[in-house]
């Protein structure tokens, strides 16, 4: 029974991760002045978790995200990319 028990969990969590997709985000960050700048910002990026590639253009000034929203929101991206010294332009 146990191990039935544990192969419905396991089943359910792969399940679940499975509909999980990675989003991509292309941010534009105002206050970059050089390419340490945006690199700087691309460094923060990566260090959070469910962040799989972060690639920053510094001729756009934006910054490409893509990401895993079961573990990262897009509001905590924007906070990293503040919290690395720019800001974000919103498009909303």
């Amino acid at each position: 029974m146990k191990k039935l028990l544990s192969g419905v969990a396991l089943a359910a969590a792969l399940s679940f991760a499975a509909l999980a997709s990675p989003k991509t985000a292309t941010v534009e960050v105002l206050g970059w002045h050089c390419a340490g700048c945006s690199a700087q910002t691309e460094a923060a990026l990566k260090q959070l978790p469910g962040v799989q590639s972060a690639t920053a253009d510094k001729a756009s000034q934006t910054v490409k995200v893509t990401y895993d929203d079961g573990q990262v929101q897009r509001a905590a991206i924007d906070k990293a990319i503040i919290d690395s010294g720019f800001s974000v332009v919103d498009k909303n």
